[in-house]
């Protein structure tokens, strides 16, 4: 070396030493020819993988924790070589967002979790909000479809009467189509992104004559007022949300407004038989939320027009599951039974005033959620109950819940607000617990903050967040935080050196990646690049030339397989236009390529394969048979 030291050690092949800090290794020696030759590698860190074993690395053998080696086939025929690598220790087992794992072993690549797609703080999520207001009330903050955010009180309190109460002066909440709502009284109507929340603002019903009636409903979020149009006495339509709702309207002419009757019956019902019942509200971001409470329900006359109730649509966050065929049953011998059809099961129930025990209620599956339909004691009356995630419990009180989007196991899961009544000003009513249909509310995912713990977080695989406060532990309050997608971890194996920044939306500063885009009149500027090439044939000149030619509507289909409402995600390899791969991700519209950008970002896709798809969540591989 430099200071005039050396060192000189004999070296067997298929063996290494340290020789003057510097470990050399023989890899061949030949002593069979004249040159006498031998290959050496020096530097290079020894590493020892035994099957079975720990790994080690260095002359002196030193452990890596963590790391084992798996040989198949043996020393002597390995086909294949593990390495396994666990955390060293259980106090450092993850990876948090923004950090790496570097592979002990071969320190030559890394794991890196760059962060989620969108994170705690991103601006596309929102919150729904359920705090308390004095000690007998509830309200409820969320930002509705229209962009409208607004709060207001939604259950209340009244001498142990807890109820869907949104006001002061006790005026109902009806979540049940077709049934008696009176003036200043609240409705949901409609569903989903076309549910809205209602006050009956006015009402006056004339002696004679229709000019002078009155029906006029103000919406909750907007303010604006709907009125009804009447068609005869004490019947009209208002058009809400661009659906036409039917109005009845019964009353004595000589009182006042308060004993006026309204009824709305909603256009997603069909038939005098169907009532919608628990109608959602979609939010700003897709969540859909439904106002719940115990619910009677009057078989033979749910409507007030006489009707027999024949089905029941209750939401399962994509429109409705339904109760079918309700009816009599006059082939039992026990008076007032009816027949019920859930879950693809007949059910019994002996409604007379002396029912038997025999035919109380019966449980049933609405998407993710359990309801119980039971007797009440009064002839041909029943009431619907939520039960509890366990499906075990009924809820007896107010609830909110909420729907998520499908998630990528194709489900819509559900969030159940459930409420306490309270007792007193030292009790009073509050959030009881958020639960969640994911994981049956499994306690995995419940975690109390290590900084103060009267807060509790719970996640689900949607990427909900849930904050339960019970700072006044008599009065919990919650807050829900919901993504605009589906949260996912944007995870990376690349070199150590490499550098990974997330794609996420958050209020926090990010590095940006860079100009990576190129107009397909510039394709050529990329051309020892893989490309990722969005648009078809017919408007992307780097696509035509990939798919062999500037094809458009029926054209394109023939040349590619793809018709109206599909796209395709292809992967060539020997293009014109790139001496690397060439994606191409089209769709027949422009909405369909959308949904092909979406697919390729969000699930798993061999760029070397060709897929066929028609939403954002559902493609096929393209096999071709010879």
């Amino acid at each position: 070396n430099s200071a005039g030291a050396s060192e000189s050690k004999e070296i067997n092949e298929a063996a290494s030493k340290k020789v003057q800090g510097i470990t050399i290794a023989v890899t061949n020696a030949d002593e069979t020819n004249l040159k006498l030759s031998a290959s050496i590698v020096a530097g290079s860190e020894k590493v020892t993988l035994t099957d079975g074993s720990e790994v080690t690395i260095g002359e002196d053998d030193a452990i890596i924790d963590g790391a084992t080696a798996h040989f198949t086939g043996g020393t002597s025929n390995l086909t294949k070589l593990v390495v396994s690598v666990v955390a060293a220790e259980s106090d450092e087992d993850a990876i948090k967002a923004g950090e790496s794992f570097t592979d002990p072993v071969f320190k030559s690549f890394k794991l890196d979790f760059s962060g989620l797609n969108i994170a705690d703080d991103s601006a596309t999520r929102e919150t729904i909000s359920i705090t308390t207001s004095g000690d007998d009330k509830l309200e409820i903050e969320f930002t509705e479809h229209r962009g409208t955010e607004h709060n207001f009180v939604f259950a209340k309190n009244t001498t142990g009467n807890f109820k869907l109460i949104p006001d002061d002066d006790n005026h109902n909440l009806t979540v049940f189509e077709d049934q008696i709502i009176k003036h200043k009284d609240f409705v949901v109507v409609g569903n989903e992104d076309e549910g809205y929340l209602l006050e009956v603002s006015a009402l006056n019903n004339a002696t004679t004559g229709t000019a002078n009636d009155r029906a006029k409903f103000t919406d909750v979020f907007s303010g604006d007022s709907y009125e009804t149009t009447w068609t005869s006495d004490g019947e009209g339509t208002v058009s809400v949300g661009g659906k036409s709702y039917s109005v009845t309207m019964t009353g004595d002419s000589n009182n006042g407004s308060s004993d006026y009757n309204v009824r709305i019956n909603y256009p997603d019902s069909s038939g005098a038989g169907t009532g919608v019942m628990f109608p959602t509200i979609q939010t700003a971001k897709g969540a859909r939320l439904a106002f719940y409470q115990p619910t009677k329900i009057n078989l033979s006359n749910w409507d007030g027009g006489g009707n027999l109730i024949t089905q029941i649509d209750l939401p399962d966050g994509d429109g409705y599951t339904s109760i079918s065929g309700i009816t009599p049953n006059a082939t039992v011998d026990i008076g007032n039974t009816w027949n019920f059809t859930a879950d693809s099961t007949v059910y019994q129930l002996n409604t007379s005033s002396n029912a038997s025990v025999n035919f109380e209620s019966f449980t049933f599956k609405i998407g993710q959620l359990t309801y119980n339909m039971s007797t009440t004691g009064k002839v041909n009356e029943t009431q619907i109950n939520l039960h509890d995630i366990a499906g075990t419990t009924p809820i007896n009180v107010p609830a909110v819940v909420i729907f998520e989007e499908k998630d990528d196991n194709n489900v819509y899961e559900a969030l159940i607000v459930k409420l306490e009544n309270g007792v007193d000003a030292d009790d009073g009513i509050g959030v009881d617990d958020v639960e969640r249909t994911w994981s049956n509310d499994s306690g995995n995912w419940e975690h109390t903050m290590p900084g103060d713990s009267k807060i509790q977080k719970d996640g689900d695989l949607w990427g909900t967040i849930i904050t339960t406060d019970s700072s006044d532990s008599d009065q919990k309050s919650a807050v829900i935080s919901y993504p605009d997608e589906q949260v996912y971890a944007q995870l990376y194996m690349g070199e150590v050196s490499a550098s990974i920044t997330a794609g996420s939306t958050s209020s926090a500063s990010a590095t940006q990646l860079g100009e990576v885009l190129v107009k397909d009149s510039e394709v050529s500027s990329v051309s020892t690049k893989n490309l990722v090439i969005i648009g078809g044939s017919c408007i992307n000149s780097a696509a035509a030339s990939v798919l062999g030619g500037a094809n458009c509507g029926a054209a394109f289909t023939e040349s590619t397989g793809v018709g109206s409402g599909q796209f395709l995600i292809k992967g060539v390899s020997d293009s014109s236009v790139t001496s690397k791969l060439a994606l191409v991700v089209a769709g027949y519209e422009a909405t369909d390529t959308v949904n092909a950008a979406k697919y390729l970002t969000t699930k798993t896709v061999d760029t070397a394969k060709e897929y066929k798809g028609t939403s954002a969540t559902t493609a096929e591989m393209v096999v071709t048979t010879a």
